[in-house]
């Protein structure tokens, strides 16, 4: 196998004796030997060309070019490109003129900062340092910070849910949040409350705490419990008394939808009680006062 130089040099003396012939000289011998005119014509084509006309060549030392193009794909510059001259080599198409095309290799490392301007599939990406994402990142796989790792579920998880089993937030803004366990906060600020047990275990009586403002500085806090009449309010305590200071007590105040009310102590009211409606009555312990017994008593 004749290496580059003893190449070029053969080349660079025929060019040298078949210019320095006369041109009836240079005719006669290339018509007359179809091969040698073959040779020379091949000869021009290499120099021409760039010596598109080699299909294998063998070198031992360095190959030097400012441009090298890769078939009729790609062209790599190293005085350079469309987009300036500086330390990126870049993978350009043939005329030069823009990116082309895509790099498969079986293993790439980067000694410094690497930039993926676009969409990256990969396998797996080992980072010792940060990594820096301004887009999605979809990974089939898990997603690891040392050596602690998460996976599907536990995004679902983390979607579905605002904050962990314990959160300690100065504020939150969400449309749906839900925990599991306790939720600290110095101020909390949001429009309503729906009481609902998470899951399909509850059924289908809402209940919810909101605040109505009815114009100007009038507003009230509303607590709704829908939606049959025998829907209650109830306030329990006095837990220590009855054995469990961690229990939820007994009753003592109920409030029914339909407008009664029962309470297990006495009733104190500063001013005065009325008692209105139709068969509207006053009663002690069984015993009812209505409005006409009342007139009459007063009458006596």
């Amino acid at each position: 196998m004749v290496d580059v130089y003893t190449a070029f040099a053969i080349i660079l003396l025929a060019i040298i004796v078949f210019v320095s012939m006369t041109p009836p000289t240079r005719e006669g011998l290339v018509a007359s030997d179809e091969s040698m005119r073959k040779m020379f014509v091949d000869t021009y084509n290499v120099v021409d060309n760039g010596m598109h006309g080699l299909e294998k060549m063998n070198m031992t030392g360095n190959l030097n070019a400012n441009r090298i193009k890769l078939g009729d794909k790609w062209t790599l510059s190293g005085v350079g490109d469309k987009h300036g001259n500086d330390d990126w080599l870049r993978l350009f198409n043939k005329d030069g003129t823009g990116y082309y095309g895509g790099l498969a290799a079986g293993r790439l490392w980067s000694g410094g900062a690497t930039h993926l301007n676009g969409p990256t599939s990969t396998r797996d990406i080992n980072a010792n340092g940060n990594v820096n994402v301004t887009g999605a990142v979809n990974a089939s796989g898990n997603l690891c910070v040392q050596n602690e790792c998460l996976n599907n579920t536990d995004i679902k998880n983390m979607k579905n849910n605002a904050t962990n089993n314990n959160a300690t937030n100065n504020n939150a803004t969400n449309n749906n949040a839900t925990s599991k366990g306790n939720v600290e906060a110095d101020k909390l600020q949001i429009d309503s409350i729906v009481f609902q047990k998470p899951g399909s275990n509850d059924n289908s009586d809402p209940y919810s705490l909101r605040k109505i403002i009815h114009g100007g500085n009038r507003s009230s806090l509303r607590l709704s419990i829908n939606n049959n009449s025998d829907e209650t309010f109830e306030i329990w305590g006095d837990a220590c008394r009855k054995g469990g200071c961690g229990g939820e007590g007994v009753v003592a105040h109920k409030f029914t939808a339909d407008g009664k009310a029962w309470h297990k102590g006495g009733l104190t009211a500063g001013k005065t009680i009325n008692v209105t409606g139709a068969g509207a009555k006053l009663c002690i312990d069984g015993v009812c006062l209505t409005k006409d017994d009342i007139a009459k008593f007063k009458a006596a």
